[in-house]
């Protein structure tokens, strides 16, 4: 039996009250997608050093890291060999000795981690070559050559292995012991500190805000503000959130009376003002590095640049379109389905943005370079979606939020470390005990007594291996249904007014859910008839998930958040109600139960606006409805829903509009224009 597993570690500190720690969370890929991001299917590890006093509010040494990750190798090392489990086998029903092996084939690391759990870096020999030359026309690395530096670096003495690597760029680490471990390959950049919390964040702190480009017009109401007026601690989801709809907010800050953005270069500002400051320090910074570029390309003296010359172009145009290319580009990247057309597509787009915002004069972080290799991981692995940290970073945000009881700087997690140990020390004693051949009475009342004052001992089978309970049947993974109810429902009254103009919509719907009877409302029985009884026949869910995705209706406080999808064709609908009718019938012993919905669809406009993003609205899948208008109730299964969206609306000199953007699809061909 084979078994792939995704790994995923990161740092976790949070100021002072909080020790430095690394965690490593391990999913296996025999999960759905909508499944394997639920923290109860995934398995975490606090990793610490074996004998540290302490976690310390410092960063781990590279020694110290790699005790901490030995026993977590190991043991992969072990099922990479392995091991004889207890699997449950579908066929005969029953469980049966089988040898399972596991492979860990993806890491999903932050930028940093990267370097320190792969042991990778530039070498100084290779800093020009990748800014002058062509990414296509550089010479591959040979991993065989890799591995060599590797070894030799291990075996090099302490005083040479930091001029090692600073000229190959490569540390052996403990990772490097897994069997078929090539990290370059196995370790691809990760899109949420690259794209959501690096590139975005860029274009709303240095491009859109600190530079004055989101300031008020002249007369603008205070509640009127475009956007917020400084840029806080976001999180990722926030970010990815708003490259939806990053485009449509810009339009709609920055359009004048004839809908359309002014050609024109937007004010510096006054000179005390921050923005004008931030622009004369973006100018500054810019101009060192252009000078070191002029000095090392030894060009003359009268053509050095100057502070004037790197000023940025603040054209609300020029920004407009360049953040537009740099939205399609993120759509597609995190499409759930994309095909090498579409990903070659998005590179260029990353590039052309690149370029623009750099004849913009706007100095560029490094994320922008590493864009360019995250469409080659994407050849290997999918989507963005598949190896992003951000589920990972949630489970890290529970460990920062356990209840500590005022123990800082790694007290607690001492105290735990080391109540650990002596456990691992009394289960090592009484292996020792039980292996022994000729057992005395001694040693069997020894091995009894410990055993009943261990907490957690093997006698209690409390703790579990996950993934031997996974295997051998005894326990299921969280979440793997299609369809989940909410835990809390609503008993129905057919007669009250928020129920009684759906009744005989639903009770149509059932009759096409049902072969063996005939549902009815009210009257004479039919022949074969079955009553959906006014009384407690129906619950109103505020909720439901289906793949993955929530559903809720705008009738309940729980579900209005979500009380808009979309169902197939991209056809945006809003749910009313979410109705479960459960039935009685003749021959069964278990009652009948089907699960409808009532929605309402949006209706198109008479007229179609005119918009800047036209010309991408299928990659961009953003449409415009009728603003504030619904087709009559229809009442339909909760698998019909493909998606979700976001709703907003626009007000043009020729009417307003709603408009829809997709972000989430249930299925990866839901989405398709």
């Amino acid at each position: 039996m084979q078994v792939c597993r995704y790994a995923s570690t990161a740092g976790i500190r949070a100021g002072l009250r909080h020790p430095w720690g690394h965690s490593c969370t391990c999913t296996g890929n025999w999960l759905p997608e909508f499944a394997g991001i639920f923290r109860q299917n995934s398995g975490g590890f606090w990793l610490q050093e074996p004998g540290a006093a302490s976690l310390g509010p410092s960063e781990p040494t590279p020694y110290e890291f790699n005790q901490m990750m030995n026993p977590l190798i190991d043991e992969l090392i072990e099922l990479e060999r392995g091991l004889e489990m207890s699997v449950f086998s579908v066929q005969t029903n029953r469980r049966q000795q089988e040898y399972v092996h596991a492979h860990l084939s993806l890491a999903r690391l932050d930028h940093m981690a990267r370097i320190q759990v792969c042991g990778h870096a530039v070498s100084l020999s290779s800093n020009i070559s990748e800014m002058t030359h062509d990414v296509l026309d550089l010479p591959l690395r040979d991993p065989r050559q890799v591995l060599y530096d590797k070894s030799a670096w291990l075996n090099a003495p302490p005083e040479q292995q930091e001029q090692m690597r600073k000229r190959t760029g490569v540390i052996f680490t403990e990772f490097d012991r897994l069997p078929g471990w090539y990290s370059l390959t196995m370790c691809p950049p990760d899109p949420m500190h690259l794209i959501h919390l690096g590139t975005t964040k860029f274009i709303l702190r240095d491009i859109l805000l600190l530079p004055g480009m989101m300031t008020p017009r002249a007369h603008q109401a205070a509640d009127d503000s475009p956007l917020f007026e400084k840029l806080t601690s976001g999180k990722a989801e926030q970010y990815r959130h708003l490259e939806v709809v990053l485009y449509a907010v810009l339009f709609v800050a920055w359009k004048e009376d004839d809908d359309l953005i002014p050609d024109g270069l937007h004010t510096r500002g006054s000179r005390n003002s921050k923005s004008y400051k931030f622009q004369q320090k973006q100018a500054k910074n810019l101009l060192d590095m252009r000078r070191k570029v002029h000095h090392y390309d030894r060009q003359p003296r009268n053509t050095q640049p100057t502070l004037v010359s790197c000023g940025s172009v603040q054209s609300r145009q020029l920004i407009y379109r360049t953040i537009l290319r740099y939205c399609l580009a993120v759509k597609i990247v995190h499409s759930r389905q994309v095909s090498c057309a579409d990903l070659a597509y998005a590179r260029r787009l990353f590039s052309r943005v690149a370029v623009d915002f750099a004849r913009l004069n706007i100095p560029l972080t490094p994320n922008w370079h590493y864009l360019q290799h995250l469409v080659d991981s994407m050849l290997k692995f999918g989507s963005a979606d598949q190896f992003w940290t951000f589920y990972y970073e949630q489970f890290n945000r529970k460990l920062l939020r356990v209840n500590k009881n005022g123990h800082t700087m790694g007290v607690l997690e001492t105290t735990m470390a080391r109540g650990f140990l002596k456990r691992a020390a009394a289960h090592r004693l009484v292996h020792d005990l039980q292996s022994i051949g000729d057992p005395r009475p001694d040693d069997i009342s020894t091995i009894s007594y410990v055993l009943g004052v261990m907490r957690n001992g093997p006698e209690h089978k409390l703790q579990h291996g996950m993934l031997n309970a996974v295997l051998a049947g005894e326990a299921h993974f969280c979440g793997q249904e299609r369809i989940a109810l909410a835990t809390t429902s609503a008993q129905v009254n057919w007669m009250d007014n928020d129920h009684r103009p759906f009744w005989d919509m639903v009770i149509d719907f059932c009759n096409t859910q049902i072969n063996e009877a005939v549902v009815y409302s009210y009257g004479a029985p039919p022949n074969g008839g079955v009553r959906l009884e006014p009384r407690g026949s129906t619950r109103c869910f505020p909720y439901v998930h289906h793949g993955g995705i929530r559903f809720g209706n705008d009738f309940q406080t729980q579900g209005k958040s979500s009380r808009y999808g979309y169902i197939k064709d991209l056809t945006p609908v809003l749910i009313r109600r979410i109705y479960q009718c459960t039935f009685q019938l003749e021959d069964q012993d278990e009652p009948h139960r089907i699960l409808c919905a009532v929605i309402q669809r949006f209706t198109p406009a008479l007229e179609q606006a005119v918009l800047p993003w036209d010309e991408y609205v299928d990659r961009l899948e953003v449409q415009s409805w009728a603003y504030d208008e619904l087709e009559p109730p229809k009442v339909v299964g909760v698998n019909v829903f493909t998606g979700v969206f976001a709703l907003g609306d626009i007000e043009l000199n020729f009417g307003r509009y709603w408009l829809t953007f997709a972000m989430k699809p249930v299925e990866p061909e839901a989405f398709e224009g």
